[in-house]
């Protein structure tokens, strides 16, 4: 809870007055009700460390098992046709366009929030 004040006074959304007397409302609330009531108001941040995190587990979503399939497919290739034609290729490069945009985004993401 804290945290996320911290993290709202951080994005300009609350002044260290106010920081001050929501941090001294969560601390002091005895339910649930009255520690939403301190956040009602501010949306939810995430931390840079949770952006980062979720990132990483992203990228690797999207690398992983283009990585391993491929793999897969070229050793097939080279375990049925070695130094024939290629096939493998047209499933690297028809996949590998969506890969490369989804990596992009992810990436651009990551910079949108580092410039805020």
């Amino acid at each position: 809870m804290v945290d996320q004040l911290r993290l709202n006074t951080a994005d300009g959304r609350l002044e260290m007055d106010e920081f001050g007397d929501r941090v001294e409302a969560a601390l002091t609330a005895r339910t649930g009700a009255e520690l939403t009531a301190v956040l009602r108001d501010l949306p939810h941040v995430e931390s840079p460390e949770a952006a980062q995190h979720r990132r990483r587990r992203t990228v690797r979503g999207i690398l992983v098992p283009y990585l391993v399939i491929n793999a897969f497919l070229v050793l097939v290739w080279g375990l049925t046709d070695f130094g024939g034609y290629f096939w493998p290729v047209w499933v690297i490069l028809g996949w590998g366009v969506p890969v490369v945009l989804s990596l992009a985004a992810v990436a651009s993401s990551g910079d949108r929030h580092r410039r805020r």
